[in-house]
């Protein structure tokens, strides 16, 4: 394998994972003062984003709940989906947020290790590649 492709497998594994640590620590962070609440979508936002090279739409929910001091909070979330129908308005959603700063929020179903665990996989796969593959 020669030596430019050696570098992309390499900085993509790296991508990977930055993005994987990333994930992981926020599971975390989220994990130690959490608390699940149900939630109703009011907003679905679409940004148009980038990346190497391929633009696409990504859709982000906005979610309103009240936390456990009975103070409401209408927060956009910071994961997106590509499938535009995934969140609708009026949706009801479980939220898992940090008892100190409900701005910190997932939604219950994307609050697993798994996501983390995969791309953690995939910078593993792209380093082998870049460091081995011939």
């Amino acid at each position: 394998m020669n030596t430019i492709l050696r570098i992309i497998f390499c900085s993509t594994s790296l991508v990977w994972l930055a993005a994987s640590i990333y994930l992981y620590l926020r599971h975390i962070k989220l994990k130690k003062n959490t608390v699940f609440a149900r939630g109703k979508i009011t907003n679905v936002v679409s940004k148009r984003t980038e990346s190497f090279g391929e633009k696409r739409t990504d859709y982000f929910p906005t979610v309103c709940f009240t936390d456990i001091k009975g103070k409401e909070h209408e927060i956009e979330g910071d994961v997106g989906v590509l499938d535009e129908n995934k969140f609708m308005v009026d949706d009801l959603v479980e939220i898992v947020y940090q008892k100190d700063d409900p701005s910190n929020f997932a939604l219950k179903k994307d609050y697993n290790l798994l996501f983390p665990i995969t791309l953690f996989i995939g910078f593993l796969i792209f380093l082998f590649i870049g460091l081995v593959g011939d």
